[in-house]
């Protein structure tokens, strides 16, 4: 018979507050990083960081649908997205290349890119630097959203000889919504200018800025 000790019990307890309180382990370490995935950052505030990534925890919930999509997005101050990339699964995908895994780990830049491009959209460290209006200055962020949706049906599709069944999906539902990371030291160009601006000046490191937490 194991016999618990008041240090153990202690301990037990404490578990047991942390279950029912809904406590998430993961919240300490879902977010954006630098530096590979070392140095968890609370706000971004320089733009030639050598490269950025998040992590997610992997919901239970994540493995019931039938389609899956990570979407890194950048808000503007209204909250509106406009600007986005990420990753799309099918659900058998998903579940085996994140079977008893915990965290996702996702790359958003890696070092030397000016641009993160996928199959659902594009970010760029311009996106992310620069705006052409006094409201995007201040309130701008990104945020990691998960979202899933099940096969709703099929559709016919005649390619060359064959019919081939392709799903029909449910609207989405959000399984998950990361920290938001608010995008700070944001410099405001004209529009005009702002078309020709290609890239951000990687040279400076971000050691050398302050507002970089």
């Amino acid at each position: 018979m194991k016999i618990i000790t008041k240090k153990n019990g202690i301990a037990f307890l404490a578990i047991c507050s942390m279950v029912l309180m809904g406590f998430r382990p993961t919240e300490t370490v879902e977010g954006f990083y630098l530096n590979g995935g070392k140095t968890k950052i609370t706000e971004l505030g320089c733009y030639s960081f050598e490269d950025l990534s998040a992590k997610v925890p992997i919901l239970p919930e994540m493995h019931g649908y039938d389609y899956i999509a990570v979407n890194i997005i950048k808000y503007n101050a209204e909250k509106e997205s406009v600007a986005y990339c990420g990753y799309s699964y099918d659900g058998p995908v998903f579940r085996s290349k994140y079977a008893n895994k915990e965290m996702m780990d996702l790359k958003i830049f890696k070092k030397g890119e000016q641009r993160h491009c996928t199959e659902r959209g594009e970010l760029t460290r311009v996106d992310l630097k620069y705006t052409n209006a006094d409201r995007g200055l201040v309130g701008a962020y990104m945020q990691i959203v998960v979202k899933g949706q099940m096969i709703s049906g099929y559709e016919e599709e005649i390619v060359g000889n064959k019919i081939i069944k392709k799903p029909t999906y449910s609207t989405a539902t959000t399984i998950y919504e990361g920290p938001e990371l608010p995008l700070t030291n944001r410099e405001k160009v004209n529009r005009f200018k702002l078309l020709t601006i290609t890239s951000v000046d990687l040279s400076v490191p971000c050691d050398a800025a302050p507002a970089q937490k």
